[in-house]
Order: structure tokens, then C-alpha cells, then sequence
């Protein structure tokens, strides 16, 4: 069923079917949400739809000015063969004159996050990651 579009004028008395109509919408959205787009690669069009995964690490023993490593764990719900695509971000206040510099690096076949900090205060941070990877939807 088409999305049926509905308008509620101001003043107007609530009609139940258009309730009805609005709730029918909402749910057809939600079943459909799992697709994220469409794509066209050589003339094949292909639904595609996102595995996400977040996570946090606790970076510790770090040294001013020194890059360090940390590994992080995907989980087994990726496709090895299909590009994941990995942000990270530091959690908590950081100061004006204080630079944090961090990379993910994903050369190897576990993926890393680089920690590199100016401050000779900071020992440790927590930094929040999300993996994004798009899988054809069945």
C-alpha cells in the first residue's frame, strides 16, 4: 500500500480515519526502515541495508606525545569481504590547550584505534566507535 498522505487543519475536528490512516503510515514506515537505499552497480539494483556496531575502549598508559594502539573487537556480525566503515570519538571534557589526535587504522585484519594526546595530565580516555558496514538485504 502507497503512503497515503494526510493533513490535519488547525481548528478541525480530529477525523479517526485519518488517525487510523496516519497509524497504518507509521507502521508501514517502520517495517520498511530496515532497507536503508537502493543502489545501482552495473545495471543491478541491489537493496542494501546497515549492520552497525558500537562500542567504547579505555585507553590507558598513555604518554604525552606518544601514538598508541588499541585493538578493537567488531563482533562476528560483519562480512569480511565488504569495506566496514569505523568513526571514533573521545568521551569527556577535554581541555582548551589540550590535543587529542585519534586514528583508526584498519591495515591488518584486526582493526586499531591510534590515541595521541599533547597533555602530560592525561593518563588515560575513553573513546566511543561506531562500524558501519552495508550487506544486500535478503
Amino acid at each position: 500500500m502507497p503512503f497515503k498522505p494526510i493533513v490535519f487543519n488547525e481548528g478541525e475536528p480530529l477525523d479517526p480515519q485519518k488517525l487510523t490512516d496516519l497509524n497504518t503510515n507509521i507502521k508501514e514506515a517502520f517495517d520498511n526502515s530496515d532497507n536503508l537505499y537502493s543502489s545501482t552497480v552495473n545495471n543491478i539494483t541491489q537493496t542494501l541495508k546497515p549492520v552497525i556496531y558500537a562500542n567504547k575502549i579505555e585507553a590507558t598508559d598513555l604518554s604525552p606525545n606518544t601514538p598508541k594502539a588499541f585493538n578493537i573487537d567488531l563482533g562476528n556480525g560483519f562480512d569480511s569481504t565488504q569495506p566496514i566503515y569505523i568513526t571514533a570519538t573521545p568521551r569527556g571534557i577535554v581541555k582548551s590547550n589540550e590535543n587529542i589526535t585519534i586514528t583508526v587504522y584498519r591495515g591488518g585484519s584486526t582493526p586499531q584505534i591510534y590515541v595521541q594526546t599533547n597533555s602530560k595530565e592525561r593518563r588515560s580516555l575513553t573513546i566511543d566507535w561506531v562500524a558501519i558496514q552495508l550487506i544486500e538485504a535478503l
